[in-house]
C-alpha cells in the first residue's frame, strides 16, 4: 500500500476557496497567517497528486476549520483530513510527539509504502518530518516548479536524505546540522587544513572521520593533543627505530590532531616546526635517526576552546593558528537542535537494544515512552551528545519494564529540569509568573532536603539572607513549614 503524508498548506485552502460560499471565504482568509503558501507553487495538493500514484493521501493541519465538513468533500476521496490538536506550531517537541504517535497508529499492522512531503508547514513542520517516526520511509517528495520531486530513491535511510555524499551517516535532521554538514561537504572536497570546534561532546572527532572518509584520505590516525610531556608526544608524532609515529601512519590519509587547544607551548612549537611548509604533506625525521621521511595526509584539528581568543591571550601561537584553520567548522550545542535531540535518543536506543539481543536472544526491543521522550527534548544537555548517550544507555540497564518512562531516565530525574521553563512554549494560557513560582519552590525544596530542613543552612544555599527570609519567600509560595508544630 502506497501512502504519502503531508501538511495542510494555504494553497490547498486557497482552492478551495474558489468554489466556496462567501462566508467561508471569510473564514478562509483568517487562517493565513495559520499555514504556510508554497513559494515554489501554487498548485493544491489535490492537483499534485495525478502525477504520483498513492493509494492514500494523511492531510495534517492543527486548526479546527468552522467548515470542515465542507473542505472534506471537496477533497479527493483519497485525501485523509486528520486534525492534530497542537498548542504551538512553531514548537519541534510538540509537533514531533504528536506526529510521532499519528504515524505509529497509521502504518502499524500492515506493509506500507509510504513517502513524506517536506516541504509543507513551518520549519518546525518540516524538522519534525524527519525523525525516527518516519525510519521506514521509503521516499521523500518536495514540491517544485508545479511538480511533486522524488528527492531520495526508495530504499535508502530518511535520516540522511538531503546530506551531502560521505555524511549519509552523520545523525540529524536540523537546519543547524544541515549547515554544519554543508560546510564539511565543502571541505571534503578541499585538500586544505580543517579546524573543528565546539563545546566537549558535539560530536567533533566523528565530523572529522565523516570528512575524511568523504574525502578517500584514509587512513585516519589521531594523536591526542594533551599538555604531556613534550618527549612522549614527539616520539608518539615523529616516530622513534622501533616504532612507527603518528605522521607515517597518516601518509595517503589524514592526520586529527585532537584536542590542539589542550597543547602547552613546547608541544605547539614542536607542531609549527614540522609543519612548517606543509601544503598536502610535509618531511620530518624520525627520532633517533638523519633520514629524513615525507608523509602525504591532509590535517584536521579539533578544539572545544575558540583558538582565535587563545591567540589573543597570547596563550596559542599565531603561526599555528593560521596555518590549520584554513576551513573552519563550529559544531553547536545539543540543546540547540531539539529535532535531533530524539533522532539520536532513537539511534543510541537502536543501538543499545541490538547489543543485548546479540547477548541475549530473549531480550525484547525496549521503546521510549512519550513523556521520556518530551524530557528528552527539553533537557539541556551540558554534555550534549556523549550525556545523551550515557543517559539512553543507564535507562536501558535500570528500566524495569519494555517502555523507558520519564523516571527511568538518569541524570534529568536528579532535579526538575530549568530547561523546562526556558523552553516553555508563549501560547495562550501561559503564566510566567505561575512558572517562575513552580522554578522558586523546586530549588527551595531541594535546598531544604540537601541542608536535612535546617532552613538557616537551606537559606543560605539559596543565597537569601537569614532563615526568616526564606519563611517570607514560603508563604509567598504557598508552601508548607515541615519544622512547623501542628
Amino acid at each position: 500500500m502506497r501512502i504519502l503524508f503531508s501538511w495542510l498548506r494555504f494553497n490547498d485552502l486557497e482552492a478551495f476557496r474558489k468554489n466556496a460560499p462567501a462566508p467561508v471565504v471569510d473564514e478562509i482568509e483568517k487562517l493565513r497567517t495559520e499555514y504556510t503558501s508554497d513559494p515554489d507553487s501554487n498548485v493544491p495538493l489535490t492537483s499534485l497528486l495525478d502525477q504520483a500514484l498513492f493509494e492514500k493521501v494523511y492531510l495534517f493541519h492543527h486548526c479546527k476549520l468552522p467548515f470542515e465538513k465542507e473542505f472534506m468533500a471537496w477533497l479527493r476521496p483519497d485525501i485523509e483530513f486528520v486534525f492534530l490538536e497542537i498548542k504551538n506550531i512553531n514548537d519541534s517537541v510538540e509537533i514531533i510527539e504528536k506526529l510521532h504517535i499519528e504515524i505509529a497508529q497509521t502504518t502499524n499492522g500492515f506493509k506500507k509504502d509510504f513517502g513524506i512531503l517536506r516541504n509543507c508547514g513551518t520549519q518546525a513542520v518540516q524538522d519534525a518530518f524527519v525523525t525516527p517516526a518516519f525510519q521506514s520511509c521509503t521516499c521523500y517528495y518536495e514540491i517544485k516548479n508545479s511538480k511533486i520531486i522524488e528527492i531520495k530513491p526508495p530504499g535508502q535511510d530518511p535520516k540522511s536524505a538531503l546530506k551531502p555524499v560521505g555524511f549519509e551517516n552523520i545523525i540529524g535532521a536540523s537546519q543547524e546540522t544541515a549547515n554544519i554538514l554543508h560546510r564539511a561537504g565543502i571541505a571534503a572536497k578541499n585538500p586544505d587544513p580543517v579546524l573543528i570546534t565546539g563545546e566537549r561532546g558535539t560530536g567533533k572527532k566523528e565530523l572529522a572521520k565523516a570528512i575524511a572518509l568523504a574525502s578517500s584520505k584514509t587512513p585516519l590516525e589521531v594523536i591526542k593533543c594533551i599538555a604531556s610531556n613534550y618527549k612522549d608526544f614527539d616520539q608518539e608524532l615523529l616516530g622513534t627505530e622501533h616504532s612507527d609515529g603518528i605522521l607515517k601512519k597518516a601518509n595517503k590519509g589524514t592526520l586529527v590532531l585532537d584536542g590542539i587547544d589542550k597543547c602547552n607551548f613546547m608541544t605547539q612549537l614542536l607542531l609549527l616546526k614540522t609543519l612548517k611548509d606543509y601544503k598536502d604533506h610535509c618531511e620530518f625525521k624520525t627520532v633517533g635517526k638523519d633520514k629524513t621521511e615525507n608523509s602525504k595526509f591532509r590535517i584536521i584539528a579539533t578544539a572545544t576552546r575558540n583558538l582565535l581568543e587563545l591567540v589573543k591571550k597570547n596563550e596559542f601561537l599565531e603561526d599555528l593558528y593560521y596555518m590549520l584553520a584554513y576551513i573552519s567548522i563550529e559544531t553547536i550545542p545539543l540543546c540547540d537542535q531539539t529535532p535531533d535531540i530524539l533522532l539520536l535518543a532513537h539511534h543510541f536506543l537502536e543501538e543499545v537494544n541490538k547489543q543485548h539481543k546479540a547477548e541475549n536472544s530473549g531480550y525484547v526491543f525496549k521503546t521510549l515512552s512519550s513523556e521520556a521522550r518530551k524530557a528528552l527534548a527539553l533537557h539541556l544537555w551540558p554534555g550534549n551528545i556523549s550525556e545523551l548517550r550515557l543517559v539512553i544507555r543507564q535507562a536501558v540497564i535500570f528500566s524495569n519494564d519494555n517502555i523507558i518512562e520519564k523516571n527511568d531516565l538518569p541524570i534529568i530525574t536528579s532535579g526538575k529540569d530549568t530547561a523546562l521553563l526556558r523552553k516553555m512554549p508563549l501560547v495562550q494560557g501561559f503564566n510566567m509568573k505561575n512558572e517562575i513560582d513552580k522554578l522558586q519552590r523546586d530549588y527551595i525544596e531541594r535546598a531544604l532536603k540537601q541542608a536535612d530542613n535546617k532552613k538557616t543552612d537551606a537559606a543560605k544555599a539559596l543565597g537569601l539572607g537569614s532563615y526568616q527570609a526564606l519563611d517570607t519567600k514560603m508563604k509567598s509560595l504557598g508552601m508548607k513549614d515541615l519544622n512547623k508544630k501542628k
